[in-house]
């Protein structure tokens, strides 16, 4: 197993279209793992190691600072698990959004 120890998790957004006032948000996660072949629990960070928001702000193909949207991080985990969560504090309204991303991982 090659340890890796940087990380850069880099978010294009192709479309985005989120309506409404308040908290609403895309985020996309990367938490530590350590899966075990005998036992079939999951064992992961309760913190994520990467982590990316989008909100109405960003714009498409860039984010509101003009750049990917990106989060760097060092001595990671052997395992990556990624997570994708949307947050919309009202039933009004539509939130959609086309990504891709890119894991770029060195070692130490």
């Amino acid at each position: 197993m090659v340890g890796y120890y940087h990380a850069r998790m880099i978010i294009r957004v192709h479309e985005i279209d989120i309506e409404g006032t308040g908290s609403r948000n895309i985020k996309v996660s990367a938490y530590g793992a350590l899966p075990s072949k005998d036992d079939s629990r999951e064992f992961i960070l309760s913190t994520s190691t990467l982590e990316v928001t989008i909100d109405k702000n960003t714009t498409a193909g860039l984010s509101s600072a003009g750049s990917p949207t990106h989060d760097t991080d060092t001595d990671l985990f052997p395992f990556l698990k990624m997570v994708v969560t949307g947050t919309y504090n009202t039933s009004v309204g539509r939130m959609f959004a086309v990504l891709s991303g890119e894991l770029l991982l060195r070692e130490a």
